[in-house]
């Protein structure tokens, strides 16, 4: 179970981070790999799994009772741990979060690294945006704090949330091939979010979307698209309306983006 996997699966601290995963095989890869390089490293390693699968935790190993036992590896039920209460609070999710990074640290370890597994939670919630709004809330929480997050989605997940929206809300993806969204948008240290990647007629509605939802979060914050690769004419009527909305300070407009804003007349950033 705590085989590495030649260091691939390896995320730094202060990342969010996420994998699909196409079978219950890749899962206990990825998840292994992940697990095993937390608790080589001396992190505090928490692993929230699905009741219904595979366990990904073999608490019948000496080994891995050892761990458990010294407190350094925590093991939960998923659902139970996103819905103490019937009803799902994002808020007080993230801030638990940020409290048991905080409690970790004080206990001698360096960092605090949690997977779990998350597919089935936004179609319990009333509205699925909901989901977007606290992966947003874990996206600025977790470059923060000492903090390494790897959220899991599996292909037989009910499909309420697209790959594309999942994947743009997490700043790194374990999975293999190309990420599935052009775009990704990710918390930084200092309280700011980046946008990276393209942003075009084929992922505006995308990034629209998650920006509706995660408003709470994002309101009155910075948000910097310097690292935006490629706009087209949508895409950038998108940026210059962010731009221009009052409900964010963009900056770090690319030069690529202007030039598009000129060639359709829109005004320049303030």
């Amino acid at each position: 179970m705590l085989s590495a996997v030649g260091g691939r699966f390896e995320v730094p601290t202060g990342v969010h981070s996420c994998c699909r995963f196409s079978d219950d095989e890749q899962r206990r890869s990825v998840v292994s790999a992940f697990v095993d390089d937390g608790l080589r490293s001396g992190q505090r390693v928490a692993v929230y799994q699905r009741s219904d699968a595979t366990p990904l935790i073999d608490l019948n190993d000496p080994k891995i009772r050892q761990y458990v036992e010294s407190g350094q590896l925590i093991v939960g039920d998923a659902e139970s741990a996103y819905f103490p209460a019937p009803d799902f609070d994002g808020p007080q999710r993230a801030a638990e979060f940020a409290a048991f990074a905080e409690e970790t640290v004080r206990a001698g370890y360096s960092a605090l690294r949690v997977y779990a597994d998350n597919g089935r939670m936004p179609s319990l919630l009333p509205d699925p945006d909901e989901w977007l709004e606290y992966e947003m809330r874990v996206a600025a929480l977790i470059p923060r704090y000492p903090l390494i997050g790897l959220c899991g989605f599996s292909a037989d997940d009910p499909p309420v949330l697209s790959s594309e929206l999942i994947d743009a809300v997490h700043e790194r993806n374990l999975g293999d091939g190309t990420r599935p969204s052009a775009f990704h948008i990710y918390g930084n240290p200092d309280g700011s979010f980046s946008v990276e990647g393209e942003i075009d007629r084929f992922s505006v509605d995308d990034l629209r979307r998650i920006l509706i939802a995660a408003q709470p979060v994002v309101e009155q914050q910075v948000v910097s698209l310097e690292d935006v690769t490629f706009t087209d004419v949508a895409g950038a009527a998108e940026l210059h309306q962010l731009t221009h909305s009052g409900k964010v300070a963009v900056v770090d407009v690319p030069t690529q983006v202007r030039r598009v804003w000129k060639l359709l007349q829109l005004s320049p950033a303030g």
